[in-house]
């Protein structure tokens, strides 16, 4: 087979299996909603992760961003329309957390299991899965670990540019399910600004929007410091989060779906 078609395969394979053990997961812990959610989460970024690491195949080896975008959003738009409340993104929990929707015990329980899901997948699942030999792009990838830093402007520039597309992506998504009944439409629009984004910013910080992906991805790679990454990809994007929150609940909100009526 060849090496995209190999892609898709694994790509596909991963999407289905993944939704069948997350329905099995919602439903052995549908009474427990705090550990219910804490695997959710864990499934949803093991699965962003490893999907994610795949297509990025078609980008390494010249199948072009065209090919590259048409894959992410196939597979975001899959992810809008089956993960429910489940985001993969601490940035998420965190806001919640500050606004008091989201307890302190949930928020300290939730937030380790996407971090676990987003580790283990490489060594665990994408790893055994390319050694099987059925891409040699694929062979070719597993021996060849080393990774460079995706940041290539200054840190505060690629801070800004991961939160501001967090915060776009967002208002976006929030924007779109408050306009369109349809959840096919407002998924869909959703996944094609999120991948517009990412490619937008690709060649700055990664464009990676989530702190879980992008530390599974980026942690430890040659050209970027601890520090660094800690301050683009987790607090860049907290504040975009933050700011995304602000801004749909003090104005957005009230102008797409009118004030609200006021309590008697």
């Amino acid at each position: 087979m060849s090496d995209i078609m190999v892609t898709t395969v694994y790509m596909t394979f991963t999407l289905l299996t993944v939704e069948v053990i997350r329905r099995v997961a919602r439903f052995l812990l549908h009474g427990i909603p705090v550990m219910n959610m804490c695997v959710q989460e864990c499934i949803a970024a093991f699965e962003l992760c490893a999907v994610c690491y795949e297509i990025q195949i078609l980008l390494n080896y010249d199948y072009g961003v065209l090919m590259y975008s048409t894959y992410l959003f196939a597979a975001s738009l899959w992810w809008t329309l089956v993960w429910e409340e489940a985001t993969s993104a601490p940035y998420t929990y965190i806001v919640n957390w500050i606004y008091n929707d989201t307890s302190t015990v949930a928020t300290a329980l939730i937030i380790p299991y996407q971090i676990f899901g987003g580790l283990m997948f490489y060594q665990y699942y994408t790893k055994p899965l390319w050694s099987l030999g059925y891409g040699q792009v694929h062979m070719d990838s597993i021996s060849n670990e080393i990774c460079y830093t995706d940041i290539q402007a200054s840190v505060a520039v690629s801070a800004i540019v991961e939160g501001a597309g967090v915060c776009v992506c967002l208002l976006i998504g929030k924007t779109a399910s408050a306009v369109f009944k349809s959840q096919i439409i407002s998924a869909g629009i959703d996944a094609f600004f999120s991948t517009a984004l990412v490619i937008a910013a690709m060649n700055i910080s990664g464009g990676y929007y989530n702190s879980v992906l992008a530390t599974s991805f980026q942690w430890g790679c040659f050209g970027s410091t601890p520090t660094e990454h800690f301050i683009v990809y987790w607090v860049g994007e907290t504040i975009g989060a933050l700011l995304a929150r602000i801004l749909w609940d003090s104005y957005l909100e009230n102008i797409i779906r009118g004030p609200k009526p006021k309590s008697k």
